[in-house]
């Protein structure tokens, strides 16, 4: 749009006087037979702008203006020739916002046009960091796809971006991207013997559909434990069981939402020991003399360990008397 205030320094004529009647003329600079258009909208005296619709997207329009006295029209006060571009403009993210720290983020802006085009240097990209990160701008026929990429965004770069393209007329879209520090914290977590007990607090501002529970067997010189659960959004808490004694775990807190990991956090936890539930194998005499004797034995089977084995008790006696005991690291 144009002020007539702004046309009117080119013409003749009393300033109050153009007002009283603007008319305002199009002309479609397209061939005739590409179904040019040309049309004029008057508008009042105290009137600065006018909305003109039903243009051709794709075409490009020169834009003059006159001002009308009683009796006589003003020359015509030339505008800047004006594409009109269709709003076909969308801004997606990859991965979709919200996002962890760290993570690479795709920003990218794609746009159709009715018409070729050679130049992506009408495309201009706002929101924090856009200015030292490079924006990869790809040309096809009447597409353009203009790719902003972040390495390892950081929570400062969270905010509002938008994508601007200018050719002639300009459109615009814009997109939020939310970045997290952390989506859950793990405050409290209660080993027993076989049983863990863990509770979370999710960060502010984290969309959550469920949480999921993961565990895993880290040493695995046993046997091999890789379970997973989910719970509910409104619960905060669970209990991992029928596990191992004395074994390591890697438990880890994930927040789905859309059908997407958001982000997760992790702790490694060790049941508690305790007795072995089987003793020694193949125990067997060796060795023996007039007063000695030789004791062998092998070692607890690995999943009735329960725990480090720290020594072992030798218990001997003679038929018929009490037993005496004896201890040691073998």
């Amino acid at each position: 749009m144009w002020s007539v205030s702004e046309w009117a320094e080119q013409s003749t004529g009393d300033l109050d006087t153009i007002r009283r009647t603007q008319c305002y003329w199009l002309h479609h600079l397209l061939p005739p037979n590409n179904g040019g258009l040309s049309g004029s909208v008057t508008a009042a005296e105290t009137d600065t702008s006018v909305v003109i619709t039903g243009l051709i997207a794709g075409a490009t329009f020169s834009i003059s203006v006159s001002a009308d006295s009683s009796t006589l029209s003003s020359s015509r006060s030339r505008g800047p020739d004006t594409l009109i571009v269709p709003a076909t403009i969308s801004l997606t993210s990859s991965p979709p916002s919200p996002m962890m720290s760290g993570a690479t983020v795709s920003l990218t802006c794609s746009i159709s046009l009715p018409i070729d085009v050679t130049d992506a240097s009408g495309i201009q990209w706002n929101g924090p960091g856009v200015t030292p990160t490079p924006v990869n701008s790809i040309i096809s026929g009447r597409m353009i796809s203009s790719v902003l990429t972040f390495s390892g965004i950081s929570t400062s770069q969270s905010g509002f971006y938008r994508c601007n393209f200018t050719l002639g007329g300009s459109i615009s879209t814009n997109i939020t991207i939310n970045v997290l520090d952390q989506v859950v914290f793990l405050p409290a977590v209660r080993p027993d013997a076989t049983i863990i007990s863990l509770s979370w607090i999710p960060a502010s501002g984290v969309p959550v559909t469920t949480y999921n529970i993961s565990y895993s067997n880290t040493n695995k010189k046993c046997f091999d434990d890789n379970k997973a659960m989910s719970v509910e959004n409104q619960t905060l808490n669970s209990t991992l069981e029928e596990l191992e004694e004395h074994t390591e775990y890697l438990v880890k807190v994930a927040v789905w939402h859309e059908g997407r990991v958001v982000g997760s956090n992790s702790t490694m936890v060790t049941t508690k020991p305790v007795a072995p539930s089987a003793g020694p194998s193949s125990v067997s005499v060796v060795g023996v003399t007039s007063s000695t004797i030789t004791v062998m034995w092998g070692s607890v089977p690995c999943i009735h360990q329960n725990g480090d084995i720290t020594g072992y008790s030798v218990q001997y006696r003679a038929v018929g008397s009490e037993n005496k005991d004896t201890s040691g690291n073998q």
